[in-house]
């Protein structure tokens, strides 16, 4: 259980890299594009106990260093709620 666990993490760190250095081309577009892609490659390594993880940790990290207002954990405005409905429904299809 804690190989699968620390390869998901590994696999949602790499997304989160690879995210950030697109940063300067990306800036607040496709917060969570790299992290359903973790999600995918989770799920195929580790079965679905790795990619929950990945899914929720992505999630969070996505969000508050890409999703605007950077920095921020707030989900107050209707276009953030519809942000979480999404990703949820796209990683529940993987």
């Amino acid at each position: 259980f804690l190989v699968k666990l620390g390869t998901a993490g590994a696999i949602t760190a790499l997304a989160f890299l690879l995210r950030m250095g697109l940063d300067p081309w990306l800036g607040n577009h496709l917060p969570y594009a790299l992290a359903i892609a973790a999600v995918g490659v989770c799920v195929w390594l580790t079965g679905w106990q790795g990619a929950v993880a990945s899914a929720l940790s992505s999630y969070l990290i996505c969000h508050y260093f890409f999703s605007a207002p950077r920095h921020q954990f707030r989900w107050t405005e209707s276009h953030e709620i519809a942000e979480v409905a999404v990703y949820a429904m796209s990683c529940l299809s993987i």
